[in-house]
């Protein structure tokens, strides 16, 4: 065997396996991406659910006792959001 066909079949099994492992990379890649976003969307819906539900509560405790919160906060709870619009439309 000859120093360049020796040479060309290293280069040509460099590059087959960078090939087959870069495929390999992005179906991995790609699949742990689906799981980190599962998991991390999941946590962001969690988080912002607790904050809909102290809303929620702290909107009530005003509407029931006027004296409950601070009057900076009932000025400030007549801005936030209601239960129809915290829904998401499909």
């Amino acid at each position: 065997m000859t120093s360049s066909s020796r040479c060309l079949l290293d280069q040509t099994q460099f590059y087959e396996g960078f090939k087959d492992g870069y495929t390999d990379c992005m179906d991995s890649g790609k699949e742990e991406g689906r799981h980190a976003v599962l998991k991390h969307g999941f946590q962001v819906g969690e988080e912002l659910g607790l904050y809909r539900g102290c809303v929620e509560i702290w909107k009530s405790a005003i509407r029931i006792d006027q004296n409950s919160f601070s009057s900076r906060v009932q000025n400030a709870s007549t801005s936030w959001p209601s239960s129809e619009e915290f829904r998401c439309s499909a």
